[in-house]
C-alpha cells in the first residue's frame, strides 16, 4: 500500500497587534492557501480518502479551509500537530514521532497536514535523520510504500 503525506506549513499570518496571539490570515496567506488548494487538485486526479488535519491553531486551519471547501471534507483538529508551547523539548519530540506512529496506522491514502515552522523540522529530524524547513504556505509530498 502505498501513502501519502503532504506536510504543509501554514500560510502567511496577520503578526500585530501581539505575535503570541492565535490569529487568522493576512491577505498573503490567504492567497497563499488557494493557491495550496489548486496545485493540491491539479496534482491529484483521485481525491478519494484524502484526509486533512491540522494543527488547532486558526492560521493552520484557515490554510486548509480552501481545499477542505472545494473537496467537500472535513478538518480534523489534531492537537499533536500543535507548535511547541509550555512542554520540554523532550516532550515535544514525543508527540511528533505519536503522531508519525498514528499516522502509519491510518488508512487515509492521502493526508494533508498544516502544522507549524518549529514541527516540521523537527519531525524530519526524528524520521529521516536531517533537518528540513518550508517557508509559509509551502509543502512537501512524501510517499510510502508501506508493507500490509
Amino acid at each position: 500500500m502505498t501513502k501519502i503525506l503532504i506536510i504543509l506549513r501554514h500560510a502567511h499570518r496577520f503578526t500585530k497587534p501581539n505575535r503570541l496571539q492565535d490569529n487568522g490570515l493576512s491577505p498573503k496567506g490567504v492567497a497563499q492557501a488557494e493557491k495550496f488548494r489548486d496545485k493540491t487538485i491539479k496534482r491529484y486526479r483521485n481525491l478519494k480518502g484524502m484526509s486533512l488535519l491540522s494543527s488547532p491553531k486558526i492560521r493552520c486551519v484557515e490554510t486548509l479551509q480552501p481545499l477542505a471547501r472545494k473537496l467537500e471534507l472535513p478538518i480534523q483538529i489534531d492537537p499533536l500537530l500543535a507548535e511547541q508551547f509550555n512542554e520540554s523539548t523532550e516532550a515535544f519530540q514525543a508527540r511528533v514521532l505519536m503522531f508519525w506512529n498514528a499516522w502509519l496506522k491510518t488508512q487515509h491514502p492521502i493526508t494533508v497536514i498544516s502544522t507549524h515552522g518549529d514541527w516540521i523540522p523537527l519531525f524530519f529530524k526524528i524520521i529521516f535523520g536531517e533537518v528540513l524547513s518550508l517557508k509559509k504556505g509551502d509543502s512537501m509530498r512524501l510517499s510510502f510504500k508501506l508493507r500490509s
